[in-house]
């Protein structure tokens, strides 16, 4: 899956890669599910004139019996216009509180609880438009912004990010119920992911955040 982009694959049928995102000026991380015969891509970004890369994620998504982009938030649309401007199957998700902001690019909208393509399901965040996805299948919490990962483990997005009346201690409040879902990974959009001892990266996350 993905070859030409180096993607590594975390768990069976999940794939992890980066790429450069030329507004952020660094890498991001994007994912990719090949769940019975769909595929579904998370927060893509893809090179824009790299043709090997576009030519295999066409095999990829004409090979598959249906095809989607969900996005974690609304500032992670990256790719998603591209690839529905080639493949205008391909359905885009976006949590409802972003699509003032990403108006024309999403077909479907989704609201925490939710379940998702790929058997991803949408957890709640404080921060407007955007939503952290649980992947049960591999244990895996899947984040946008919210969670940035930072030497080998993680800290809440900056206090800057947040809404007007949003602090980082409201996020490790949001944040906290999380803790009990049987994690394995946490994937980052931002930063390394964490691969191994999750739920202690982000007890510690919260722990932190709520001294604020």
């Amino acid at each position: 899956m993905l070859k030409a982009l180096n993607a590594r694959e975390l768990a069976p049928g999940l794939w992890r890669w980066t790429a450069w995102h030329p507004e952020w000026e660094q890498d991001v991380g994007c994912l990719a599910l090949a769940v019975g015969g769909d595929l579904v891509l998370v927060d893509p970004q893809f090179p824009e004139d790299d043709e090997e890369v576009w030519n295999e994620l066409g095999s990829a998504i004409e090979g598959a019996n249906d095809s989607d982009v969900v996005l974690t938030v609304f500032f992670h649309d990256r790719s998603a216009g591209a690839i529905r401007a080639r493949w205008p199957d391909v359905r885009i998700h976006a949590e409802a509180g972003g699509i003032a902001h990403i108006e024309g690019v999403p077909t479907h909208l989704y609201r925490a609880g939710d379940h998702l393509p790929g058997g991803l399901v949408a957890q709640a965040t404080p921060r407007e438009g955007e939503a952290v996805l649980w992947e049960a299948a591999s244990g895996s919490l899947i984040v946008g912004d919210v969670l940035l990962g930072q030497d080998g483990g993680l800290v809440i997005c900056p206090a800057g990010w947040l809404p007007e009346g949003v602090a980082r201690h409201d996020m490790a409040t949001a944040l906290t119920p999380m803790l009990d879902l049987p994690l394995q990974r946490i994937l980052v959009s931002h930063g390394e992911p964490v691969l191994t001892k999750a739920r202690t990266a982000l007890q510690r996350a919260i722990v932190e955040a709520a001294l604020d």
